[in-house]
């Protein structure tokens, strides 16, 4: 598809609630659109086991294909509906990364953040401590569920992706909560 076919394809799929499958950079997502904005894409993510886990908002930039609708659609709806397992709700305010930022602070504990597109692997996650029109600071945590003593702030200019509410954020979090409780 072109850059408009997929737009509209994404349109449509948030217009109609229906399943599709993105590839954006370079990895494949299934899920359901929940926000659209001139500059960002918000999405619900299936997991492997057909259950929603998480959200990630892209920037247009590194959209490579939609396939809609998703090419298993009928299945994986109804493996959704038998368990009652509903998506989550759009995200209204998308204007752009500091609005989204905003949102994520008061509505998830942790969020991921991957500040480079051309090393999608790289991010950082934490929690939000402050975010201006140009920045994000973040209180990092590590894998072991510790946060680190001093804050990180990151230009919203360079974030392409943030994940927020996936199982290893839950899972970062509960840790972190862990270790309050024990010392």
């Amino acid at each position: 598809m072109t850059g408009d076919e997929n737009g509209a394809a994404l349109a449509s799929a948030f217009r109609e609630r229906s399943l599709v499958r993105v590839y954006h950079g370079g990895d494949r997502f299934d899920g359901r659109v929940i926000g659209l904005s001139e500059e960002l894409i918000a999405f619900a993510i299936l997991n492997a086991g057909i259950r929603y886990d998480g959200l990630v908002v892209w920037r247009w930039q590194g959209l490579e294909n939609v396939e809609a609708p998703h090419p298993h659609s009928a299945f994986y709806e109804a493996v959704l509906s038998s368990r009652r397992h509903n998506a989550p709700k759009p995200i209204r305010d998308l204007r752009g990364m500091a609005e989204l930022l905003r949102w994520a602070r008061a509505a998830f504990s942790l969020v991921r953040i991957h500040p480079r597109a051309d090393e999608p692997s790289v991010s950082h996650i934490g929690e939000v401590v402050d975010v201006s029109d140009e920045t994000v600071t973040l209180r990092e945590i590590d894998a072991d569920a510790r946060f680190e003593a001093e804050t990180k702030e990151h230009r919203l200019g360079d974030i392409v992706r943030v994940d927020l509410g996936g199982a290893y954020e839950e899972a970062l979090a509960l840790g972190s909560r862990l270790h309050r409780t024990n010392g």
